[in-house]
């Protein structure tokens, strides 16, 4: 039996976001393969990519100048999760990194990847990352 996160936590609990600003945060971690897929097909080809997510950047003429602002973007991103994944734990921050960007269970990751801490470990870590990632977003 899987267990449910609770998006809401107490708010006297130290790692305490509200309901929406989670669920905000959760769904920008979904995105994460997006972008690492779409850094990946930035290849400095002056050609746009029917399926590449949009960056909303200030219009300029110049196709490598966009190109560069495009891979700014998505390369921004990436490091921010990767690096407050990291920030938690050096060897547990890669399962949780797995658990926010995929939404895979301790359950499973336990299962597949013998993860090397109890639940209750990990999701107090995993909480820890969407409080430093609501500190670090603003």
């Amino acid at each position: 039996m899987s267990t449910v996160l609770r998006p809401e936590l107490s708010e006297k609990n130290p790692n305490f976001i509200s309901r929406h600003r989670y669920h905000e945060l959760k769904h920008f971690c979904m995105q994460y393969y997006e972008w690492k897929r779409a850094l990946a097909e930035l290849d400095g080809f002056c050609h746009q990519q029917s399926d590449t997510p949009r960056v909303h950047e200030n219009r300029c003429d110049n196709p490598t100048e966009q190109i560069a602002v495009k891979r700014l973007y998505f390369t921004e991103r990436i490091a921010l999760l990767e690096e407050t994944a990291m920030e938690l734990d050096e060897v547990i921050g890669g399962y949780v990194l797995l658990g926010v960007t995929k939404g895979i269970p301790y359950d499973t990751i336990r299962m597949k990847l013998e993860i090397p801490c109890c639940k209750g470990k990990y999701y107090e870590l995993y909480r820890r990352f969407f409080w430093l990632l609501d500190k670090k977003r603003g």
